[in-house]
């Protein structure tokens, strides 16, 4: 699991420190792809849900960016699985 936090700016210019916990797992048929294939899978995963969490808060209110926490993270999981 990684924990790592970011300050991201939400729809009424209000900033929020915003955390993310992600956890790994492989699929076990493409265990090869999932080492040799990237550089730093982690560092890689990690980064592009910093992506869909700052491209998504900003168009949302600090209450819609409370309330759509399974929105987010279901974004983040339907998009590393589209990589």
């Amino acid at each position: 699991m990684h924990d790592c936090g970011r300050i991201v700016c939400v729809l009424h210019i209000v900033f929020l420190q915003v955390g993310l916990a992600i956890q790994y797992s492989v699929n076990v048929h493409q265990a090869l792809d999932a080492y040799y294939r990237l550089t730093d899978p982690r560092l890689q995963m990690v980064a592009h849900a910093h992506d869909v969490v700052r491209s998504a808060l900003p168009k949302l209110t600090v209450d819609e960016a409370f309330a759509s926490k399974e929105d987010l993270s279901l974004d983040i999981l339907r998009s590393l699985h589209v990589q």
